[in-house]
């Protein structure tokens, strides 16, 4: 069984779907960076000059993707990216069961 896992996962990392998904997926983190991340960031060094001691500084770590649910990227993050990750893994079974991969594996391997 091991060995069937480590195949399948072999295939799937040198499959170009996989990447093109890895892709999609480093996209839409690094443009959230940039659209939300980057422009609190700029405002630190006005807090670190004068003394705001009344005032709260923008929260950078409150701006991660996973911490708001209102730009696109975390709507594309959290309901895109889990279907775009489905991709490679379709299209490797489906090839198999169009060439008959399958049938061999079942009859090569351990029943249990």
């Amino acid at each position: 069984m091991k060995k069937f896992i480590k195949i399948e996962i072999r295939r799937i990392i040198d499959s170009k779907r996989f990447w093109l998904v890895l892709l999609i997926g480093c996209a839409i983190t690094v443009s959230q960076y940039i659209s939300n991340v980057l422009p609190c960031i700029q405002y630190m060094n006005i807090y670190e000059k004068k003394d705001f001691s009344m005032l709260m500084p923008f929260e950078w770590y409150s701006k991660w993707i996973g911490g708001e649910y209102y730009t696109l990227q975390s709507f594309l993050y959290f309901i895109v990216l889990p279907l775009l990750c489905v991709i490679p893994w379709g299209d490797s079974l489906y090839t198999d069961i169009k060439t008959g991969y399958t049938k061999n594996l079942f009859i090569r391997g351990k029943k249990g």
